[in-house]
């Protein structure tokens, strides 16, 4: 196992069908895989982000329509680690689905970026983002959102999650949370005019 590398991700268009190349640190192809495949009778995933390779190169995530499935690289066996169609209730949100779900630092957990509701919300509210983590085995699952914040999108960096803000709604600051305390901060751009008009 060589130290560092990355994978790709494609949608074949004239099958639909999605494949994740692994790759080593000097880009050459270290394994290539089906994930259309893997899911077999499953519903397609949502769209590239929706799936993530451990920094190990051995386990796969994907989030489909309806759920999280991990499968491992080398028996490419999978088994479920969220069921979205159940709508679960976790700290007031109503999780139904994922937009990003990258594995953490040390592979133990994936991070989640999701559109959710609130439990509280009225017919016709819009949506608000929300973050988190799930531990692989799905049993240990935690998500907060601040309706103040519109986060765009969610990266992993070392022990925290930053959530860049939508040019839209874009208030100067960016997000940052911390994975194993779940402490929120936020750090503050040097000019006002940062962040806006896609600058």
């Amino acid at each position: 196992e060589k130290k560092g590398g990355g994978m790709a991700v494609s949608s074949d268009s004239s099958d639909g069908q999605w494949k994740v190349w692994i790759l080593d640190a000097s880009l050459k192809q270290r394994k290539k895989i089906n994930l259309s495949k893997l899911i077999g009778d499953k519903k397609d995933v949502f769209q590239g982000e929706c799936i993530a390779v451990s920094h190990a190169g051995r386990k796969i995530a994907m989030a489909t329509e309806g759920e999280i499935l991990l499968c491992d690289v080398q028996s490419k066996k999978r088994h479920q680690i969220l069921d979205f169609t159940k709508k679960q209730l976790v700290n007031h949100l109503v999780l139904d689905g994922a937009n990003q779900i990258p594995f953490t630092k040390d592979d133990s957990q994936l991070a989640l970026f999701s559109s959710v509701l609130s439990e509280s919300a009225a017919d016709g509210e819009e949506s608000i983002s929300a973050w988190g983590t799930v531990s692989l085995d799905g049993m240990e699952l935690e998500m907060s959102a601040d309706a103040n914040y519109y986060g765009e999108e969610m990266c992993v960096y070392d022990d925290c999650l930053i959530l860049p803000e939508s040019f839209e709604h874009n208030s100067s600051r960016l997000l940052k949370i911390d994975i194993d305390s779940g402490k929120k901060s936020f750090i503050p751009f040097s000019d006002k005019r940062e962040g806006k008009d896609g600058v």
